[in-house]
């Protein structure tokens, strides 16, 4: 498995759209279990900071996530989201999967079961919360991997030793399901042949083609953040995945 860093040098996000309404004050009403979430981030790859022209990777993503929700239960703080997302490379270099310049591009689609904060000590000083959640194959990544569903599942230990600071850690399993062990290229979408051996193991038959690309099937990342509350509905934050 490679490890593969990511430093999210600045999040920004906030919560856009909580619904709060009442018909009248001190009523309740459906809308009330309804929120959501609007997020931008941008992401410096390790391989900006090299120097040796040939090793450097430079890499700087610029990523937008909507996320709506909804409470099943407030009591034992049960949720249900949907991801959506986009994302461009605002700085690219070779390893970059995008076909042009600063392309913007769809992320997999994904759904969530949420159980927040199963344990809390002193209101916030330390707190555990877990999730489940499947992601859909709509990103070019996953499509061109065959993939056919995704599953994850995570646990995340939080403190708030202050009231304005917050330290986290999360471990997050993830299982891939793909249609093949390795990528493979639908020759039916090309208007000119693609050079393939006569017979050869890459030729899967008269229209498919193995790349000799092995798609994963699981991956493991630990993720860790410090982030600091400014405004009542407004954080900023420093991120370190590995992967």
């Amino acid at each position: 498995m490679k490890a593969r860093y990511l430093l999210s040098a600045l999040l920004l996000s906030g919560c856009f759209f909580t619904t709060n309404v009442a018909a009248k004050e001190g009523a309740s009403t459906v809308l009330d279990n309804f929120g959501g979430s609007v997020t931008l981030s941008n992401s410096v790859g390790r391989g900006s900071f090299l120097g040796n022209e040939f090793n450097a990777r430079p890499y700087w993503n610029m990523a937008i996530s909507l996320s709506p929700k909804y409470t099943i239960s407030k009591e034992h703080k049960l949720t249900t989201s949907l991801n959506i997302g986009f994302n461009t490379n605002l700085v690219d270099n070779a390893d970059t999967s995008t076909m042009t310049p600063q392309e913007t591009n769809l992320s997999d689609i994904s759904m969530s079961l949420s159980w927040g904060s199963f344990v809390d000590i002193k209101k916030g000083l330390f707190k555990l919360s877990t999730y489940a959640r499947v992601y859909f194959p709509t990103s070019k990544v996953s499509q061109f991997s065959n993939r056919i569903l995704a599953t994850r599942v995570s646990l995340s230990a939080t403190s708030k030793p202050l009231s304005w600071l917050s330290v986290g850690y999360q471990f997050s399993p993830t299982k891939f399901f793909s249609k093949y062990t390795n990528k493979v290229l639908d020759l039916s979408e090309f208007d000119f042949p693609v050079p393939s051996r006569a017979g050869g193991a890459e030729a899967l038959g008269s229209e498919q083609l193995a790349l000799g690309s092995q798609v994963s099937s699981f991956s493991l990342s630990h993720h860790t953040w410090t982030s600091f509350s400014f405004l009542k509905k407004f954080n900023a934050g420093v991120y370190f995945y590995y992967i």
